[in-house]
């Protein structure tokens, strides 16, 4: 759960995209589409910059935007889910 005294809001979203940049998807199949959500106007602000820097930059950002609406805890096969599949030597 993000908790912002420990991380800023804006070091999150400069995480989010740097481990989502090579992910960025277009094929329409939203299961896969990568999301960042924000609580606040200031929140979309960070986004918004964010996203402007990166297409400065000439990268294309899939990502979908939007505020923060019902959660819905996932089913347990999919909690923690990168270390059950990671299998060490």
């Amino acid at each position: 759960m993000f908790d912002p005294r420990v991380l800023s809001y804006k070091a999150l979203v400069e995480k989010f995209f740097s481990d989502h940049a090579c992910e960025q998807r277009s094929d329409g199949r939203p299961q896969y589409i990568n999301a960042i959500w924000y609580k606040s106007d200031d929140q979309k602000s960070v986004i918004d910059k964010k996203v402007a820097e990166l297409k400065k930059d000439g990268k294309t950002v899939n990502t979908r935007i939007a505020p923060v609406g019902d959660f819905y805890k996932a089913e347990e096969y999919h909690q923690k889910y990168i270390q059950k599949q990671v299998k060490c030597a």
